[in-house]
Order: structure tokens, then C-alpha cells, then sequence
């Protein structure tokens, strides 16, 4: 098991619950779809299970481990060694988009030019080698989505959380990113996304739906 959520709840400041009283497991190598419409409180279940914020109530379990135990070094590791294509992508806007790529390489200590090699591949793969010399600031949105899908997935990681992989991509790109998505977790490797669109689940095998609503689970 590599996740387990124990009646958790995400209360914020003067608004409703963004998730109420939810308990999932989550197994490794499984492809888990969270799927739900806008507001229903898939980003935030991403973040608790990211532990960029703490359950108000409820226990998070990370292979058998409290997350909340999760700390300095460990979490920084277990940060670096994961892949995150976020919903609304942050990068580094003083470097250009090849370096936001590769960086994840290079804080792990990766060899610079293998590094290089493996971020040209990635850009060639997504079709966007186009953006190499380019600034975030002059990406489109649907082109800053996919500079986070090969930031996501450059280090291999064994767990990749995607939050809306899709949106804002055309129906080419839509498909090339579920591909990857698809092929980099093979050989029991981890996906926990989240869309509104419950038709992506029928990408990918071996697949677990959560399907939220006003923070609750329905199904």
C-alpha cells in the first residue's frame, strides 16, 4: 500500500470543507483517476497527498509512514524523486524553458550533458523542441502544460501526480501527454491524477477511479 487517507477533512478559512471525511487507499503501481468537476476538490486532495498542506482532520499515511512525519531532508527527497505536472504550472522565469526542464536533473546531481540529452529527447517526444530558447513568459497555456509534463517526467520518477494533465491542450497534445503518461508508468510505477473529463481513465490500465463532488467522495 502506498497511500492511506483516514476520515480526512480540508477545512479553509470561512468557505466550505474542501474535502469532507474521505478515506482511500491508494496501492503502488496502480493508476489512480480522481475525477470530478471544478471546485469538487481534486487539487486539494493532490496537495494533501504532496503534503504541500496538512488535513485539518483526518491521518495521511505514506508507505505505512504519518506524513506529517515526513520532514526536512526526507521530504525533500521524496519531492525530488517525484513528478508533479500541476494544474497551473510554476517555473523558474529567469532561466529559459530547456533549463526549467533539465533542473530536477541537476539538483539530483545528474551528469549535465546526459542531462542535455535527455531533455532534447523529452522535447522532441512532446513536440515542442520549438520552446528550447524560449522564456516562461512567452509560453502559451497549453504550451506551458507540456514544458510540465517533460519537467514531470524527466527524473524517472517511481510516483507522477498530474492535476489536469489535458486541459488547455488540443486533441493532439491531449493524446500525446496521456501516452507518456502511460508508458512512464509502467513496470508498477505510480499515477495519481486528477481531471474532469472521466474518458481519460480509458488510457491507461490497471485503473482505480475516485470520483469527488463538493468534497466528498460519491463513488
Amino acid at each position: 500500500m502506498l497511500y492511506e487517507l483516514k476520515a480526512v477533512s480540508v477545512h479553509y478559512k470561512n468557505k466550505m470543507p474542501a474535502l469532507h471525511n474521505i478515506s482511500i487507499t491508494i496501492d503502488s503501481g496502480m493508476k489512480t483517476i480522481i475525477i470530478g468537476p471544478t471546485g469538487a476538490g481534486k487539487t486539494t486532495l493532490i496537495n494533501l497527498l504532496r503534503k504541500k498542506i496538512l488535513p485539518t482532520f483526518g491521518e495521511i499515511y505514506f508507505k505505512g509512514i504519518d506524513l506529517k512525519s515526513l520532514k526536512g531532508k526526507k521530504l525533500r527527497i521524496f519531492h525530488q524523486t517525484t513528478g508533479y505536472i500541476e494544474q497551473k504550472p510554476i517555473f523558474i522565469n529567469e532561466i529559459n524553458v530547456f533549463d526549467n526542464i533539465i533542473v530536477p536533473l541537476i539538483f539530483n546531481g545528474y551528469n549535465r550533458e546526459k542531462a542535455i540529452k535527455k531533455g532534447l529527447e523529452l522535447l522532441a517526444r512532446l513536440n515542442i523542441s520549438y520552446l528550447r530558447t524560449k522564456y516562461p513568459d512567452e509560453l502559451s497555456i497549453g504550451e506551458t502544460k507540456l514544458v510540465a509534463t517533460a519537467r514531470a517526467l524527466i527524473n524517472d520518477p517511481e510516483l507522477i501526480f498530474a492535476d489536469e494533465p489535458t486541459e488547455n491542450l488540443d486533441d493532439e497534445s491531449k493524446l500525446l501527454v496521456l501516452e507518456m503518461l502511460a508508458e512512464n508508468t509502467q513496470d508498477n510505477k505510480t499515477l495519481i491524477l486528477t481531471t474532469h473529463d472521466p474518458v481519460i481513465k480509458n488510457s491507461f490500465k490497471k485503473t482505480c477511479s475516485i470520483y469527488l463532488n463538493e468534497g466528498k467522495i460519491i463513488s
